[in-house]
């Protein structure tokens, strides 16, 4: 896979607003110019309420929201198996942020941190993540403790792992 299959372009929305919305399996919506790649400028208030989280973005930075889940298949070598990964990748500046959102509580973070650490280490592997001097991931859930294993993800890959909201450029 090259850079360009990793963030595809029909996948990739950019923004400069300074607030806008990520949703879960969001797909683009024919004749819908504000939806696209796992983001809205408005609130939506459906059933996938609970999966989304807004960005807070104040100094309006240009970013680059890419859809992952559901668009960036990574096949299992030998398998014709999809990798599980996150969400959403946000890019602006030189920071990279991946991005899982979770509806469910049981089980939740685990399944959300195993997204994000595969998700860093296929894309690491294809395009490397070293020349992004801010690298960040981003869990939401609804509420579990998680200070340690934030800790742990921290020591195992080098991104710090918020679960909050809103998210902040």
């Amino acid at each position: 896979m090259t850079e360009t299959d990793l963030f595809p372009s029909d996948c990739t929305q950019q923004t400069m607003a300074k607030s806008f919305w990520l949703i879960d399996d969001m797909h683009p919506t024919p004749g819908s110019a504000d939806r696209h790649a796992g983001f809205t400028h408005s609130e939506v208030s459906d059933k996938r309420s609970r999966s989304k989280i807004e960005v807070l973005n104040p100094d309006a930075k240009l970013v680059l929201v890419t859809g992952i889940d559901k668009c960036v298949p990574f096949i299992r070598p030998g398998t014709a198996d999809v990798e599980s990964t996150c969400d959403i990748v946000l890019r602006y500046g030189q920071a990279i942020m991946f991005v899982e959102l979770k509806a469910k509580a049981t089980g939740g973070i685990e399944e959300g941190l195993s997204q994000i650490r595969s998700t860093i280490n296929l894309y690491g592997g294809r395009v490397g993540l070293n020349s992004y001097a801010e690298k960040r991931a981003f869990l939401k859930v609804t509420h579990e403790s998680i200070n340690e294993r934030a800790k742990a993800l921290y020591r195992e890959t080098g991104f710090k792992l918020t679960i909050t909201a809103p998210v902040r450029i």
